[in-house]
This record gives C-alpha cells, sequence and structure tokens, in this order.
C-alpha cells in the first residue's frame, strides 16, 4: 500500500514538472492626469512692516482662495487616478 501511494505521488509530481504554464505578461500603462490640474497658484506676501490692516485682510483672502484652488485640484487629480485604476482593472 505504501508503495503504491509512493509511486501515485512520484508520477502526480512528474506529471505536474512536465506541464507547460502559460506565461501571462501585465500590460504597464501611463495615465497622467491633465496638466490643468497642476495649478496652486501663488500669493505674493506683503511686507509685515509696513501692511495695513487691510493689506492683511486681502493677503488672507487671497490664501484662503488659492488654497480653495489648490483642494479642488488635488481631489480632482485623486478622483482622475481612482477611474484611471478602475479602467486598469477591466
Amino acid at each position: 500500500m505504501n508503495k503504491l501511494f509512493v509511486i501515485a505521488m512520484v508520477s502526480s509530481v512528474i506529471v505536474g514538472c512536465t506541464t507547460t504554464k502559460q506565461v501571462v505578461v501585465p500590460k504597464t500603462l501611463l495615465i497622467k492626469p491633465p496638466e490643468s490640474l497642476y495649478n496652486c497658484p501663488g500669493v505674493k506676501k506683503p511686507n509685515p512692516d509696513t501692511m495695513t490692516n487691510r493689506q492683511l485682510a486681502d493677503y488672507i483672502a487671497r490664501l484662503y482662495k488659492a488654497r480653495n484652488t489648490c483642494a479642488f485640484n488635488i481631489d480632482a487629480i485623486k478622483e482622475f487616478v481612482e477611474r484611471s485604476e478602475v479602467q486598469l482593472k477591466k
């Protein structure tokens, strides 16, 4: 009984080694977001020594607007990448 088991195991190993497997090479694609999404506007900083309250308020408003533009564009890039990953998985 043990000899029969050993013979069966050896023959299955030999058969397993002689079969050829098909190699699948994955295709890699580069997906880049549009250049228009890489827009984070800079804000010129006023001189802190001579800055008035009005200039400070304007500076804060420009910073807030620039931050919103940047955050919107970063969110758009993330969404673009997520949609691209879904398309690659298809």
